[in-house]
This record gives C-alpha cells, sequence and structure tokens, in this order.
C-alpha cells in the first residue's frame, strides 16, 4: 500500500512540473498586442496570461510578440526571402523567434503558438499568397513538435478595406484559412463579432475605430482561444456548440456540456451590449459524467439584438461560455410599460425604436389644450424616459409622442 501510494504521489508531482513547463508564443498584428483593450489585462493576451498562468497555473510563461502595424511577410522564418516590394522578417518577432522561446519543451502539446495577422496588407496580398504567407508561418512553428493556432481574418472597414470588393476578400480570407487549418487549428476572429449589413464589427465588440475590437470583443476572443483547449488539458466541464434560435415569441437556446462529473447548475445570461450581463434563469446540470444537451426558452427576448451567454462554477472560480446573439425585429415606435405617481409628478415609460431618433412628446388635457411640449431624443432599440409631468389638477391627461418617421402613439393616463 506504501508503494502504491508512493508511485501515486510520485505521478502527481511529474504532472505537476510536466504543467508548470507549458508555455506560449503570441505573434502577430496589433490585435496580438492589445490594441482596442484597456487595461492590457483586458486583451485577449492578457486574460489568457491571467487565467492559464495565474489562476490554473498551467503555463509557466506566456509571450506576446505582437506589433502593431506588422504583416504575415513579418511572420515569416528567419531564413524566408520576400518578394519584391513584400517586408523582410522580423527576426524579434517572427515565428522564428516564437520556436526559440519554445526550445526544450516536452513534446508535443506543451508549445503552443498562436498566430494573428487578420488584415494588414490584405488590401494588396492576394489570397493565396496569404494562405502561402500561412502555411509557412505554420510549417515553421509545428515542425519541432509545437502545436499552432491561426487566427483568421476580422472585421475592418476603415480607409480602403471600407469597398465592398475588401469586406467580400476579408470574408473570404476567414473561411480559407478554415478550410486549409481545420477548425481545430483556427481561431474565429469573424463569425459572431461582424455587423452583416455592412460587414463592420458589431459596436458591442468595437473599439471605435473600424479596426480593433473592445474589452468585449477581446473577451470573446479569449473565449474561443479558451474552447480549444490549447494544451490539450480537457477543463472540468467544457461547453460545446451554443445556439440562439429565434421563434414567433421567443428565443430557443440549446448547449452542449462535456461532464467528467455532476454539473452544479448553468446560469442562463442576457445582455442588451454584449457588455453587461444579467442572470436570467438558473439551470440544474445533470447528475452524471458525459456529454449532455441542454435546452431552454427565453419567452420575453430583448428588442433588436439580445446577448447571451452561460455561466457556471468550478470551484470558487467563474467561467462563461462564447457569446450567441439573437435578432429580433424592432417597431418603428412602441410604448411599453407606463408608471407614475401622482405625488412625484414625474412617469417612466419605456419607448423602443428601430433608429436614432428625436422624438416629440405632447401632453394635453381632456379638453385638447396643449400643457406641455418637449423633445426627447432616444436610442434604436428599448430606451426607459423619465418625463416630467406640469403642475395640474387630477384628473385624465393624454400624452402623445411622435416619432421623425411619422409613427405616432398616444396613451392616456390618471394624473
Amino acid at each position: 500500500m506504501k508503494q502504491l501510494c508512493l508511485v501515486g504521489l510520485c505521478l502527481c508531482l511529474s504532472l505537476a512540473v510536466s504543467s508548470q513547463s507549458m508555455k506560449i508564443v503570441a505573434i502577430g498584428s496589433s490585435t496580438t498586442s492589445g490594441t482596442g483593450a484597456f487595461p492590457y489585462d483586458s486583451s485577449w493576451v492578457g486574460r489568457f496570461t491571467y487565467y492559464y498562468k495565474t489562476q490554473l497555473s498551467i503555463a509557466s510563461a506566456v509571450y506576446n510578440l505582437g506589433v502593431p502595424g506588422a504583416t504575415c511577410y513579418r511572420g515569416m522564418p528567419a531564413t524566408y526571402a520576400p518578394p519584391l516590394n513584400r517586408e523582410a522578417p522580423d527576426a524579434a518577432t517572427n515565428v522564428s523567434k516564437a520556436v526559440q522561446l519554445l526550445a526544450g519543451m516536452p513534446i508535443p502539446s506543451n508549445g503552443i503558438i498562436i498566430v494573428g495577422y487578420p488584415s494588414n496588407g490584405y488590401v494588396t496580398y492576394s489570397i493565396p499568397e496569404i494562405m502561402q504567407c500561412l502555411q509557412t508561418i505554420y510549417d515553421s512553428a509545428t515542425r519541432l513538435g509545437n502545436r499552432c493556432f491561426i487566427t483568421t481574418s476580422q472585421p475592418r472597414t476603415d480607409g480602403g478595406y471600407n469597398t465592398p470588393a475588401i469586406k467580400r476578400k476579408l470574408a473570404d480570407i476567414k473561411d480559407s484559412i478554415i478550410r486549409r487549418f481545420t477548425a481545430a487549428n483556427t481561431i474565429n476572429c469573424w463569425d459572431g463579432l461582424f455587423n452583416p449589413a455592412d460587414s463592420s464589427i458589431l459596436p458591442a465588440y468595437s473599439a471605435g475605430d473600424n479596426v480593433h475590437f473592445n474589452n468585449a470583443g477581446h473577451r470573446v476572443l479569449f473565449e474561443r482561444i479558451q474552447a480549444m483547449h490549447v494544451f490539450s488539458m480537457v477543463l472540468p466541464i467544457s461547453i460545446g456548440k451554443f445556439t440562439v434560435t429565434p421563434l414567433d415569441k421567443g428565443v430557443d437556446l440549446q448547449w452542449t456540456a462535456e461532464q467528467p462529473a455532476e454539473a452544479s447548475s448553468f446560469e442562463i445570461q442576457r445582455s442588451q451590449d454584449g457588455i453587461h450581463f444579467q442572470l436570467l434563469h438558473r439551470l440544474a446540470g445533470m447528475a452524471s459524467a458525459g456529454q449532455h444537451t441542454y435546452k431552454w426558452t427565453d419567452i420575453a427576448p430583448l428588442p433588436g439584438i439580445s446577448y447571451y451567454r452561460l455561466a457556471f462554477r468550478e470551484g470558487d472560480a467563474p467561467r462563461y461560455s462564447t457569446t450567441a446573439t439573437s435578432t429580433r425585429r424592432l417597431p418603428a415606435l412602441a410604448c411599453g410599460a407606463m408608471k407614475w405617481q401622482r405625488g412625484a409628478r414625474q412617469i417612466q415609460l419605456q419607448l423602443t425604436t428601430d433608429a436614432n431618433q428625436v422624438v416629440n412628446i405632447m401632453i394635453t388635457n381632456t379638453n385638447g389644450q396643449v400643457l406641455q411640449r418637449l423633445q426627447q431624443p432616444v436610442r434604436c432599440g428599448l430606451n426607459n424616459l423619465s418625463i416630467a409631468l406640469p403642475a395640474s389638477p387630477a384628473g385624465i391627461y393624454y400624452m402623445r409622442i411622435s416619432g421623425t418617421n411619422g409613427q405616432s402613439i398616444t396613451r392616456s393616463f390618471l394624473y
């Protein structure tokens, strides 16, 4: 028995030492360097470092070699001779440097290289040469046994990127990267992050420059990398495909979870902006190990875009699924709940519109006399407004709300 315990102790110590030797190197351009996120800890590399190095103590080192403005040619191996009018490899930040930093890692899978060149130069570069560059970088990264993950292109609409042809090209590059390197070796920086109307970054994830992701966008990238299990270590609970499906009067949510043991519960959270989430429902987990499918329906979704995610706990640490979105068509102008108190001389109301605009509000008495006129700016989606009322005797009054598109609503209230 003592010998068995000794063997078990040695095995645990061996696994601990092995996990502590895991390292990652990120090479690429501004998204890799953390541009758009503030502070740096909110970037995807910053989150990765905290989660795998500080929180889980899996990685012993995380190196970030991202440089704003870098192209895929600068990430090529040191021995590569670029064609005319293309940049030479950067010995301080290229794949050769990444391999050097991982020298001596146990093989396989303890050394990870993530390559992120999502857009720089892609207005000029052809898709075949982009694929050749990324393939050369990938081959150099993996030839000694390290694992490599390639990020796809990402939405961008500044300057020369704001044309239909280039927007389509960036989407084609995304598809080409996934086809070439397979979904198992790519990190999708496009799907769920772009606005289908104009191929820009969704406002909830945009840093405001039409190029970079904000903190929420970087979080999504980290969650997608986290879901890849880059160190080939399956965490206690793994969330698989998480989908949301709009219905006539609700939204269906469905996900799979790989559980080595009983899952306590999943929190379904919803957000109007993709940043601030609130608890909708807590769903009990299955009481057995294995892969399970979960379903739940949101019977009262928000107008416009609803952002959903799952939250669950492992010990004291919360974990989150990727974020999924559902769009519900907005009315041109609609008034929801109205609440008022006679003594407060104020009405709280919910107003939903399908566009940013300034609405005209008019309050009249039963004789048609206008007691108050005002203008109120509202944004696309759900607005919670507070309207001050004039001093008037008790009675029935009417509030007429008119939008710039000609739509109007009249609601009565007892004051």
